[in-house]
Parts: C-alpha cells; sequence; structure tokens
C-alpha cells in the first residue's frame, strides 16, 4: 500500500510538470493592463555650484613703527555685505584672507583668497577713492612730532579700521600741506 502512494504521488508529480497551468492564460491575456515593476536608475546628485569667493580690495598699506600691515575691502558676495577688516601683518588672517607677503616699497601685498593666491596693488585692486581722500606721507616731509614715529601711510579708499597714530599722523600731513600753501593757520588740536 505504502508502494501504491508512492507511486501515485510520483505520477501526479510528473503530470503536473509537464501538463500547463489552466491560469497561464490569463496572465498571457493581460487583463489588467499590467506592466513589469520599473527598475529605477539612481539619480546622480545635483551639483551644488561652489559659494563665490569674496571680493578682496587693497585700502591701504603701512610701516608705521616698522611693522607693514595693510588695510582691505573685504566684499562677500553670498552675504551681499562690505567689511573692513583690521590692520593685517604678514601671516595674519580675517576669514578666508591670509596675508602672506607686503611690499611697501612697490605697494603690493600677495594674499590667499581660499586656496587661491593673489597680488594685489592700488591700481589694479584698490578702492577708487574720491580725489582728496588718497594721501601719502613719507617719512621726511612729515613734522617732527609725527617723524619720531617713522614709516609712512598709503591710504586709498574707506579707512574705518584705522588706528589712532595713523589717523593722527595723516591729520598732520594734511594740515602741512595746508599751511605750506598758506590755507590755514596752525591747528590748536594738533602740535606743530
Amino acid at each position: 500500500m505504502a508502494g501504491a502512494i508512492a507511486l501515485a504521488g510520483l505520477s501526479l508529480n510528473a503530470l503536473g510538470g509537464t501538463a500547463s497551468n489552466p491560469y497561464d492564460v490569463i496572465t498571457l491575456r493581460n487583463v489588467f493592463g499590467l506592466r513589469p515593476i520599473p527598475v529605477v536608475q539612481p539619480q546622480p546628485e545635483p551639483t551644488v555650484p561652489a559659494a563665490p569667493r569674496p571680493e578682496i580690495k587693497i585700502t591701504g598699506i603701512t610701516d608705521l613703527l616698522g611693522v607693514p600691515r595693510a588695510l582691505f575691502q573685504y566684499e562677500d558676495k553670498e552675504a551681499k555685505r562690505v567689511e573692513f577688516p583690521p590692520l593685517l601683518s604678514e601671516g595674519q588672517s580675517y576669514k578666508e584672507l591670509t596675508v602672506v607677503s607686503i611690499d611697501a616699497e612697490n605697494n603690493r601685498v600677495r594674499v590667499r583668497n581660499g586656496d587661491a593666491e593673489m597680488v594685489l596693488d592700488f591700481i589694479n585692486n584698490g578702492v577708487k577713492p574720491p580725489a582728496t581722500a588718497s594721501v601719502a606721507l613719507a617719512p621726511n616731509t612729515a613734522p617732527a612730532s609725527a617723524a619720531a614715529l617713522g614709516g609712512r601711510v598709503i591710504v586709498s579708499g574707506p579707512t574705518p579700521n584705522l588706528p589712532p597714530v595713523i589717523l593722527a599722523r595723516m591729520q598732520q600731513q594734511r594740515l602741512q600741506e595746508q599751511q605750506q600753501a598758506g590755507q590755514t593757520e596752525h591747528s590748536p588740536i594738533l602740535p606743530p
């Protein structure tokens, strides 16, 4: 009996494997308009454009007190604002701006803006000042009290972060030029 059941099971398996499924006709007709599952291709990640580098312009150079320093105008395009960093000497940084070297004799400053290095000068990268705002002080033309400070100051453009010593020296130079031209008397505020 066990042999007869095993033989019947084998014959059913053999017949089921060779006989066609009566429901295969439904899948061939595709009554419901079914489609195969689409394979989704991974989308490439959108490339985010790099933020624009800030525009850096030179507004002044000084070697007053023996240390060359530079003044800059730092214009952040992304934040849409203009900043004036403090006086920076060689090796100092402000945000993405790093001063590499200052050549006070030739009025040039080598800076690194992010990872790009460039040379700034007043002709190509300077802030264009009004006609009366540019002042250059030479050590031998300054009054005796200012000459003791040594050095020179070259300023072009806005100067919101100049130390009082430099502002006083600039004022003394302007007064001296006015006195030589006969335009003004001695200033009661500043010594002769």
